[in-house]
C-alpha cells in the first residue's frame, strides 16, 4: 500500500492584534476515523482533520481528485511540550478550546493565560522554561473517497487545498 499524507499550516495576520491559525492533518489517532492507519489503498476513504482557530472561517477543502465527504466536529486531546526562550509567550501547535493544563519542568513562569486566538500562551513572567501542555482542540473531519486509479495508475497522490479568512 502507498502512504498518503497531507499537512497544511496557514498563519494569518496583518500586524494587528488579531491573528488566526488553520491546520490540517490525517486522522491517525488509534481511536480515530482511520482506526490508527496511515497507509491507504486506492478506492478507500481517508479521513483528515481541519483545526481552525476561533476567529477563522474556512471554505470546504478542494481536492485534486476523488470525492470530498463531510464528517463532523470532534474534540481531539492534545499534548505537547512548550518552550519559552527568554520570553513570556509561546504558541500551541493547534488552537485550544480552553486554557491548557501546564506541567512545568524546572522553572515555572507564573500564571498563564490563553489568548483570544486559542494558540498564544502568555505567562506572568519572562524566562527560559519548558512545560507540558495538555488540552483539547476542536477539529472538523473531512473524508476523501479515493478513485480506483488516477491518471491510469494505482499509485498516485491527491492534493488538498484549504482556504480560510479571519472573521471580522
Amino acid at each position: 500500500m502507498s502512504q498518503i499524507t497531507t499537512s497544511i499550516t496557514i498563519q494569518f495576520g496583518d500586524g494587528s492584534a488579531q491573528s488566526g491559525s488553520l491546520s490540517a492533518e490525517i486522522d491517525n489517532r488509534s481511536d480515530g476515523l482511520n482506526g490508527g492507519r496511515s497507509q491507504f489503498a486506492p478506492d478507500e476513504v481517508v479521513w483528515f482533520l481541519v483545526y481552525p482557530g476561533p476567529n477563522v472561517q474556512y471554505s470546504p477543502p478542494i481536492l485534486s481528485d476523488g470525492e470530498l465527504l463531510q464528517g463532523s466536529e470532534v474534540n481531539v486531546p492534545q499534548e505537547e511540550t512548550l518552550t519559552f526562550a527568554n520570553s513570556r509567550e509561546t504558541r500551541l501547535a493547534k488552537p485550544a478550546i480552553a486554557m491548557p493544563a501546564l506541567t512545568w519542568f524546572g522553572t515555572a513562569l507564573g500564571a498563564a493565560t490563553l489568548g483570544a486566538d486559542g494558540s498564544t500562551i502568555t505567562c506572568a513572567n519572562a524566562g527560559v522554561a519548558v512545560a507540558k501542555a495538555a488540552y483539547q482542540s476542536r477539529a472538523y473531519s473531512w473524508g476523501i473517497k479515493a478513485p480506483r486509479t488516477s491518471g491510469g495508475s494505482k499509485v498516485y497522490s491527491i492534493a488538498v487545498y484549504i482556504e480560510g479568512n479571519l472573521r471580522a
